[in-house]
């Protein structure tokens, strides 16, 4: 089943949040039921992720429901003495499954290093939370992209080798392609999911572990990348901030899924 992963970053409102729960609530089950073949996580800023959980209610109380809800990041320490963290308890206190860790811009402007998101796989595995791992390569690291998601991988291949049936995925997300409006081509991404599932592969794993693509994704283009063999979901920005703007993705997606299935 095809996932797609709502990023909202450093957005957000009261007033933007209810009326875009709201269409979800409306409108999400009635498309789910009707084509079950794509599931939807959104992650907000911590600090909103209690006003979602009330608002989305039982979409995300309940697992059958194909609707989730995640946290842009997690501590990577339990609970305790640490001021400023949000750990895996407090999020699944507010029924939230999922985890992005290693954004580009956690990465880049907050200096998150290897260390840091090992132990953040950690919590998240230790408290069945799924970690959206995030790698990508930037522009001038192309030429090397298989050595670049080598070493950003090795965080979560590294707590993969101690819990063989954990859940996780992996999120490619090339740094050019990031609100850039340039997507990479579903050619290029799949390309790239293959070297990542290759990698994946080399570890023996209890878990199918999707690897989704994430880079200027919009509603026009996110068919052409579930179309592609390898690319088993969509990690969404801009986009997601619109609920009809997601729907229209969740649709076009599952329009292709049944297209591939009549085949």
């Amino acid at each position: 089943m095809i996932i797609v992963i709502a990023n909202w970053k450093s957005n957000g409102s009261l007033p933007a949040i209810g009326e875009w729960c709201g269409e979800m609530v409306d409108k999400f089950p009635q498309i789910h039921i009707d084509k079950p073949g794509c599931q939807v996580c959104v992650c907000p800023p911590h600090i909103f992720i209690s006003e979602f959980a009330d608002k989305l209610g039982s979409l995300v109380q309940q697992p059958a429901s194909g609707f989730a809800l995640g946290s842009q990041d997690l501590s990577p320490y339990a609970m305790g003495a640490y001021t400023g963290e949000v750990n895996a308890q407090m999020l699944k206190e507010f029924f939230g499954s999922y985890a992005i860790l290693g954004h580009s811009e956690r990465r880049t402007l907050f200096g998150e290093n290897s260390t840091a998101l090992s132990q953040k796989v950690k919590q998240s595995f230790a408290s069945d939370i799924t970690p959206i791992f995030c790698v990508g390569e930037t522009a001038g690291e192309r030429e090397k992209i298989s050595d670049v998601l080598d070493e950003q991988l090795e965080p979560l291949l590294q707590e993969l080798k101690h819990r063989p049936d954990a859940k996780a995925i992996v999120a490619y997300e090339p740094v050019w392609a990031i609100g850039t409006g340039q997507a990479a081509t579903p050619k290029v991404a799949n390309e790239a999911h293959l070297l990542i599932k290759d990698k994946l592969a080399k570890i023996e794993l209890t878990n199918s572990i999707k690897v989704v693509y994430g880079g200027s994704v919009t509603a026009d283009n996110a068919k052409d990348f579930t179309g592609m063999p390898d690319i088993d979901g969509l990690l969404v920005g801009g986009a997601s901030l619109k609920a009809d703007s997601l729907l229209q993705i969740v649709q076009n997606v599952q329009n292709m899924q049944n297209m591939q299935n009549l085949v």
